[in-house]
Formats: structure tokens, C-alpha cells, sequence
């Protein structure tokens, strides 16, 4: 079987990654046809060798062997960042739940603190009213008291002067009918001491 020299400059890929036991393997076998096809003679005036057919599928037989244990692994390898992206994907997510779930208690808790505050200023707004509106209806009622009081003050006292002036007049006639049974007595007594006309008592003024 003939093969072109080309072969033999091509250098194989490694992977980043530490290689697996099949890679191993497989790439020893590739080494090994590699070393298989330049140490083979050429085919003079041709960029062409011989080689040993039997022993060059054989080789390579080995290689497709090792091939589907690798391909395994790839898909398991695979299969196994699928599960750990879908993984990551699902934490994502549930994270930004979460994330999102405290954004929203504390947006609530927020919005409740705003809202106890401005029923805390409401109230204390109303106690405000509430307490200036007691304020002027206890002072407009301690007005009309002290009005009431002084209006019950000047009747009494308009009262007590007319009931003054009411026994002052009533003890001044009194006082005028003793002075004239004691004159009298006392003309009884001494008919000829000071022969006065008696003068008619003053009528009882009435008591306005």
C-alpha cells in the first residue's frame, strides 16, 4: 500500500486537559503507524512507500478499537458538563428567585415602615387637632363659666343691697314708732314739757 510523505511532518493534537487512558493509548497506536509509515521504504522517484498492508490495518484495527471507548468517555464527559451547566442553570435561577424574593420583602418591609410613618404623622396630626379644639372649647366654656359667675355675682349683689336698703328702712321706722311712743310717754308724764304739735309719721316706702 502506498502513502504520501506528507504524513510523517504532521504532529498529533493534545488536549489541554490530562489525556485518558484510551487517549493513551490511542495515541501510541497513532505514534506507532506514524513510525510505521517513515520507517517505510520509498517507492523511488515518488513521494510514495511501501508498506505492510496487514500490519497497517492491524495497527490501525487498534486504534478504532480504542476509538469507541473514547467516544464513550467524550459522550460520558459531555453528558457530564450537560448535567453540571444544567446544574449551575437551575442554582442560577434559584438564586435569582431568592434574589429577587428578599428584593420584594424588603421593598414590602420598606413600603410598611412608609406607611406606619405616615399613619404615625396622621395620628399625631389629629392629637394635634384634637387637643388645640379641647383647648378652645375648654377656654370658650371657662368664659361662659366666669360670664355666668359674674352675672350671678352682680345679681346677688344688686340682691343683697336691696334687701339692705329693705331692713335698713324697715329698722328706721321701727326706730321712728319707738321715738314716738317714748315722746308720748313722756307727754304723759309731763303734760306741759314741750307741747309740740306731733307730726304724722312718714308713709312706708316700699322696697324697689
Amino acid at each position: 500500500m502506498l502513502r504520501n510523505n506528507s504524513y510523517s511532518e504532521s504532529e498529533p493534537k493534545q488536549s489541554d486537559n490530562q489525556p485518558s487512558k484510551e487517549q493513551l493509548i490511542i495515541q501510541k497506536k497513532l505514534e506507532k503507524v506514524e513510525e510505521f509509515v517513515s520507517t517505510s521504504h520509498n517507492v523511488p522517484l515518488t513521494p510514495y512507500k511501501f508498506i505492510n498492508e496487514e500490519e497497517f490495518f492491524s495497527t490501525m484495527d487498534e486504534v478504532w478499537d480504542n476509538l469507541d471507548a473514547a467516544f464513550d468517555e467524550a459522550y460520558s464527559i459531555l453528558e457530564e458538563k450537560q448535567r453540571i451547566l444544567q446544574q449551575a442553570h437551575a442554582e442560577r435561577h434559584s438564586l435569582l428567585q431568592e434574589a429577587h424574593q428578599e428584593a420584594e420583602r424588603i421593598k414590602n418591609q420598606t413600603r410598611i415602615v412608609q406607611q406606619a410613618r405616615q399613619e404615625a404623622a396622621q395620628i399625631q396630626t389629629q392629637t394635634q387637632q384634637e387637643c388645640e379644639a379641647d383647648r378652645r372649647e375648654t377656654w370658650e366654656e371657662i368664659q361662659k363659666l366666669r360670664q355666668k359667675t359674674e352675672s350671678e355675682c352682680e345679681q346677688l349683689r344688686r340682691d343683697a343691697e336691696q334687701y339692705a336698703a329693705s331692713v335698713l328702712m324697715d329698722l328706721e321706722h321701727d326706730l321712728k314708732e319707738m321715738l314716738k311712743v317714748t315722746r308720748n310717754g313722756r307727754s304723759t308724764l309731763n303734760p306741759n314739757e314741750g307741747k309740740e304739735t306731733p307730726q304724722k309719721p312718714k308713709p312706708k316706702r316700699k322696697a324697689s
